[in-house]
């Protein structure tokens, strides 16, 4: 079998980039569209996502799969959070998970664990 000439390991990369933008921009549109958070809640949300966004565009390439789970799990805890209903025990599991995928690249990233705190807090907020 002969060897691939071509490498994809940048190309993955820059997937994994355009997922956890694509994740956490729909995370911001879910809070923006939110008819059971009050107007300050959802800007503060906002601006944490934002945040956690811009802190994750400069995850170095060997921890581009922690960072993709940190978008996911912040995408999950606010879709559920959002709901007309909130599932207070899926907003704590999945918040849990947010800050569990923050923690594997606090070492390298220890704003995206702060950040990852304060949404779970922000959210706490109004799901009680």
């Amino acid at each position: 079998m002969s060897e691939s000439k071509y490498d994809f390991s940048h190309a993955r990369f820059s997937d994994s980039i355009l997922n956890i933008e694509s994740d956490l921009k729909g995370a911001i549109q879910t809070v923006g569209a939110a008819a059971n958070v009050e107007p300050s809640a959802q800007k503060q949300l906002q601006e944490l996502l934002e945040q956690l966004q811009s802190e994750l565009k400069q995850v170095p390439p060997d921890k581009a799969s922690d960072a993709q789970a940190v978008a996911t799990m912040a995408k999950q805890v606010v879709e559920e959070a959002t709901k007309a209903q909130p599932n207070k025990t899926m907003v704590q599991i999945t918040g849990d998970g947010l800050k569990k995928a923050a923690e594997n690249i606090g070492a390298v990233m220890p704003k995206v664990l702060e950040i990852a705190g304060l949404i779970v807090a922000a959210i706490g907020k109004f799901v009680v």
